[in-house]
């Protein structure tokens, strides 16, 4: 009876699967966190470009006080400022994506070279397996060929 095939590594192989899943896990959050960031630098600059036409046409039409004046341009700057500080949480979310694109791709590569020795090893089973199978083939073809001869012979 042929034995079963099992590769010795596969214990290895598993672990290295449950790593490349969890890397692609952590690469789509950080993907999800960047989109969110660029939306919301997107939202930011289009108030501001609301405010500043709903501003302009305004100056056209009324005459505003100057407390009305002051308040705008603090509101302008606080966005001003939102709009920086999200700039800046967009560049961490891009070094945190090429960080961890970074390390999916390592942890592919990892899982690539475990799996590439599994074939490996596969084509080393199913060669020996054949060769088994031969040589048993072989065997009976010899005993066919000694049997039929010797009982003629007899």
């Amino acid at each position: 009876m042929a034995k079963k095939y099992s590769f010795a590594m596969e214990n290895v192989l598993n672990h290295r699967q449950i790593i490349e899943d969890q890397c692609k896990r952590d690469f789509a959050l950080s993907l999800k966190v960047l989109q969110e960031c660029e939306m919301n630098l997107s939202k930011i600059e289009e108030i501001m470009r609301f405010k500043t036409a709903e501003m302009s046409t305004f100056g056209n039409n009324k005459v505003f006080s100057s407390m009305f004046f002051i308040e705008f341009q603090n509101y302008m700057r606080r966005l001003q400022r939102e709009k920086k500080n999200q700039e800046r949480k967009i560049l961490n979310a891009k070094i945190d994506v090429d960080q961890k694109r970074e390390k999916l791709i390592e942890a592919t590569r990892n899982k690539k070279v475990i799996l590439r020795l599994k074939e490996i090893d596969i084509k080393k089973y199913t060669a020996m397996m054949n060769r088994l199978e031969q040589n048993f083939i072989d065997e009976v073809a010899i005993m066919n060929y000694v049997n039929k001869n010797h009982s003629y012979g007899a």
